[in-house]
């Protein structure tokens, strides 16, 4: 498992085995997708990190204002607050 991956499921308590769903459409996620890109400076820490669907993760490649949009949806687990 990925570290970013790991990171995203410590910061809920979700072990390998549970179902993580969509932030986006509350559907089962496929994906821990990185709100900023690794390229341009994000990182693998749970604040830049979202659960999404196959659908929702094209869409994010798809869109130029996915930053903002995912970040309104993003959720935060167990009193962490966004930085």
């Amino acid at each position: 498992m990925s570290e970013h991956v790991e990171n995203y499921r410590a910061a809920w308590g979700f072990a390998e085995q549970d179902t993580v769903l969509c932030e986006l459409c509350q559907r089962r996620a496929g994906e821990i997708h990185h709100i900023e890109y690794r390229s341009h400076g994000g990182t693998d820490d749970f604040r830049n990190l979202i659960a999404c669907c196959v659908e929702c993760h094209r869409w994010a490649h798809a869109r130029a204002d996915r930053v903002e949009i995912m970040r309104a949806f993003k959720r935060w687990p167990n009193g962490l607050k966004p930085t």
